[in-house]
């Protein structure tokens, strides 16, 4: 691979200044929450990267709020980049432990093929 092939689109930043981000509360999965806090505490494992987009001064959390929500209550660093999607992001929304019913319907519509 050509060094001229490779392009930085987006660089890991840490902190722990928690005030500086904008997480949407409506998107919070407690569950969710609960299991990266027990992966990080009995499993020694790290937390996912946080999506952020730049919004005055503050950092909008658009995905992964579940795993601020975590680092914040462990006193961790948390590890984030700014988006580098073009166009108007929005949050992604909740995230689930196990798939949604719609999910699972659109499995299986897709296992059962066109009949």
């Amino acid at each position: 691979m050509n060094k001229k092939d490779i392009e930085v689109v987006a660089e890991i930043k840490k902190t722990t200044d928690y005030e500086k981000f904008q997480p949407e509360p409506l998107y919070m999965n407690s569950t969710r929450i609960n299991y990266l806090l027990s992966r990080v505490y009995k499993d020694h494992k790290s937390l996912p990267l946080i999506e952020v987009k730049k919004v005055g001064d503050k950092l909008e959390v658009i995905n992964d709020q579940d795993s601020f929500y975590a680092a914040q209550h462990a006193k961790l660093p948390i590890y984030y980049y700014e988006t580098f999607r073009k166009g108007e992001v929005k949050p992604l929304g909740k995230k689930h432990l196990f798939p949604t019913d719609e999910e699972i319907d659109n499995v299986i519509t897709l296992a059962q093929g066109d009949n």
